[in-house]
């Protein structure tokens, strides 16, 4: 059984720069696609930013924890609910004057980059 409270993710808060913004990243369970165990992430999106089209190596959830924003077409605000399979586009995601939250949940780590920029 894998644990990990918002405190002890707040320790490992990261910034990483996508398209011009800096975005925060909280790791909860953190693996690499080798390992093949869960992986679990907050990400913090700056307000008016913008997330591409894009997919993942494998299935997903996405919880959003905060703000309110747009998911493709569909409008998002907390507590909002996205899964995506493996190797399907989703998206844009975009954030609207605050910061939009959302935590990424996956049974097993991404696999390697595959030519796309993601969190």
């Amino acid at each position: 059984m894998l644990i990990c409270t918002s405190k002890q993710a707040a320790a490992t808060r990261r910034t990483v720069e996508y398209l011009g913004a800096e975005m925060g990243r909280r790791d909860y369970f953190v693996s690499t696609a080798e390992e093949r165990q869960p992986q679990a992430f907050l990400v913090e999106q700056p307000p008016r930013h913008t997330i591409r089209n894009h997919f993942h190596a494998t299935d997903q959830f996405q919880v959003f924890v905060h703000g309110k924003g747009r998911l493709g077409n569909k409008s998002v605000e907390a507590v909002a609910l996205q899964y995506a399979d493996a190797f399907t586009a989703y998206g844009p995601i975009v954030s609207a004057e605050d910061p939009i939250f959302y935590m990424t949940l996956r049974a097993v780590s991404d696999g390697p980059q595959i030519g796309r920029a993601h969190v």
